[in-house]
């Protein structure tokens, strides 16, 4: 493993690079209809200029985005910015859009060409932003594309879900760093409203920016009215939810409670409800986020998967129907609620079942080092030669004895300490064996280039990925998969359809896993647990102190 002061990167102010940008700035702010630079944004944006790594905690609704647009225009960048969800990058490159700014977004929900056409924006120069899921660090065409054109500024937006979410959930984050120690961008920035000294301590570890300059701007935002109660009947929730003149959103900690509110209420809120949770579709998502930001409709239920790239100043009250997983949770999704400066009302609702229910989803998160272990010793048992496993993560949580939940996090933690590569889209695997030959030339370049990129598993089928075959053919993935079909219909091949789920390769051991570290960042989640319900007790006059002593210090 490499070492730290290896990856570490240091400090070097550039003063030229100060010069060029103050040269600038004045023309950029009048481009953004800015008069001046707001408190917190000066020190960030002049730590870029000086080409310094940078750790910018700002409270929602402070402009976070403009201390890497400003930048990004006064030196001539361009900026790769990492974003935890689609619609928080919609939201973003939709403002830059309207700055007729060039930005653009790489993500799943764009079709195949529409994300080719930013790749080659990028390499042409005509993109200053792009903006991507971490995810996307496992696409090697992502890779060899920033190698050859990479940023001059990386940001990471929301940092604090670095820490909350890439030991189990979204491991890829840790492949952030990996990136900012190969391509030595310039400058790092890492932007987040909430961030306890030992979330940043996570951030800085995991994006190698260990030397980031720290800015901290967290005035109190007496706007926002804040209470807590114990919670006895549904009927509190609806009545705090009716008291709220204007738009609100109310959290649940899981579906099911989300449509149980929703179904039991949603009707009687004046003006209208909807509910959004993430197992909904994609569109039925996009429709539930619209009708909330257009105004349609004035309460949505919902769980967290709503809010991020929530954009929308005149929220008027947030109420929590469940007590979340920690203060940092509670004061996200809190300061989303008055942006416009005017009085809103959040409230949050404690009980023993909602303490349960964090517990339980700690438990998830962090399995049992035995659990992983025997994730790991069946994945072992029932790979190829070529450590390939094709399961899906509920066959593998059936043949193991476990929820598919606490199985799937176990497979995200083998994939975070790099016992386990996930990263290969398994849509475009397929596998062949070859029965004749075929005469005709179109078909008969086949058999080479696919012995040329592929392999032969222990079956004597050639596994490959499509996409690869289609690029050392010349030829588009659909053309490719259709003539196998063909070929298969006619007796030259045998050829087996993609495997619909996750492909899992073995490339470590179990012992790569660090079970102490795990263990810490369980007890740090039950830590936070506490001092969310050590917040509730608190008299509601208390609660802003409460949340500006825990954020400075991270001790309350």
């Amino acid at each position: 493993m490499e070492k730290l002061e290896e990856l570490a990167r240091q400090p070097s102010a550039n003063a030229a690079g100060l010069r060029l940008a103050l040269g600038n700035l004045s023309g950029v702010l009048k481009t953004l209809g800015f008069e001046n630079l707001r408190p917190g944004q000066d020190e960030a944006i002049f730590n870029l200029f000086l080409g310094l790594d940078t750790l910018l905690l700002l409270p929602t609704g402070s402009g976070k985005s403009a201390v890497y647009i400003i930048p990004t225009l006064c030196m001539g960048y361009r900026t790769l910015i990492f974003s935890p969800l689609i619609a928080l990058m919609k939201n973003q490159v939709e403002v830059l859009w309207r700055y007729g700014l060039k930005a653009g977004v790489i993500n799943s929900s764009q079709g195949t060409a529409e994300n080719a056409m930013m790749y080659s924006e990028w390499e042409s120069g005509a993109l200053n932003f792009l903006f991507v899921a971490p995810e996307r660090l496992q696409d090697v065409k992502f890779w060899e594309l920033m190698s050859r054109m990479p940023p001059d500024m990386l940001v990471v937006d929301e940092a604090h879900v670095a820490s909350a979410w890439s030991d189990s959930f979204r491991p890829d984050y840790k492949k952030i760093g990996d990136m900012v120690s190969v391509l030595k961008p310039k400058s790092v920035l890492a932007l987040t409203a909430t961030a306890t000294p030992e979330v940043e301590e996570d951030v800085r570890h995991i994006l190698h920016i260990e030397e980031a300059k720290r800015v901290l701007y967290l005035p109190q935002r007496n706007n926002l009215h804040l209470s807590s109660e114990d919670f006895r009947s549904d009927g509190q929730i609806y009545q705090a939810i009716a008291a709220i003149e204007g738009q609100s959103i109310c959290y649940c900690a899981t579906v099911k409670r989300v449509n149980e509110l929703y179904a039991s209420m949603g009707g009687s809120i004046k003006g209208g409800a909807t509910c959004y949770t993430g197992k909904m579709t994609p569109a039925e998502r996009d429709a539930a986020q619209n009708a909330f930001m257009c105004g349609d409709v004035n309460c949505v239920f919902a769980t967290n998967a709503f809010g991020l790239g929530i954009d929308r100043s005149c929220i008027r009250g947030i109420v929590h129907a469940d007590a979340p997983a920690s203060l940092d949770a509670l004061s996200q999704e809190q300061g989303r609620a008055g942006r416009d400066g005017l009085d809103a009302y959040c409230t949050a609702f404690f009980s023993d079942k909602a303490y349960g229910t964090q517990l339980y989803f700690i438990d998830v998160r962090y399995p049992e080092a035995e659990i992983v272990r025997r994730v790991y010793a069946y994945l072992k048992t029932h790979a190829d030669k070529a450590g390939i496993v094709k399961m899906t993560i509920e066959q593998i949580a059936g043949a193991v004895g476990e929820r598919s939940d606490g199985a799937g996090a176990a497979m995200s933690i083998l994939a975070n300490f790099k016992v386990l590569d996930r990263s290969k889209d398994s849509d475009s695997v397929h596998n062949v064996r070859f029965v004749k030959p075929h005469l005709q030339e179109e078909y008969a370049r086949f058999v080479p280039a696919i012995e040329k990129i592929g392999f032969k598993n222990d079956r004597g089928f050639w596994e490959f990925d499509v996409t690869a075959l289609a690029e050392a053919l010349s030829l588009k993935p659909k053309k490719v998969a259709d003539s196998l079909k063909d070929l298969s219909t006619n007796g030259y091949i045998q050829w087996t359809a993609p495997f619909r789920g996750k492909i899992s390769r073995i490339v470590g051991n179990v012992d790569l896993v660090d079970f102490d570290y795990l263990a810490r960042r369980r007890e740090l989640s039950i830590k936070r647990l506490g001092i969310l319900w050590k917040y509730h007790r608190v008299p509601d006059e208390s609660k802003h102190d409460f949340i500006s002593e825990y954020f400075r210090n991270g001790t309350a």
